[in-house]
């Protein structure tokens, strides 16, 4: 199940982040352009980083900061893409 979805665009490319709730629980995918490139999982302080790159010339890099208390909670995640920092609430998205 993934309940929650945080997307945006940049450079033409896709970046989004999912986290899972019920079995797998504290669990999350980074993916560009829809094909997953890194996978975490919330540490003890209930944040998951995540990092990868943008298939640009030359690479840019991708940073995805969620934290999440649980359920009932709402998560937040911050993605850093090169220079550009951008924050969401839960399920936002930006295209």
């Amino acid at each position: 199940m993934v309940p929650y979805s945080f997307h945006t665009d940049r450079h033409g490319d896709s970046v989004t982040v999912l986290v899972y709730a019920g079995p797998k629980s504290g669990d999350a995918e980074l993916l560009v352009n829809g094909k997953e490139v890194a996978f975490g999982q919330l540490d003890p302080s209930n944040v998951c980083e995540m990092e990868s790159e943008l298939p640009t010339s030359p690479p840019t890099p991708v940073h995805a900061t969620l934290k999440w208390t649980g359920r009932g909670a709402q998560p937040k995640c911050v993605l850093l893409i090169g220079d550009v920092e951008q924050s969401f609430e839960d399920g936002s998205s930006d295209a």
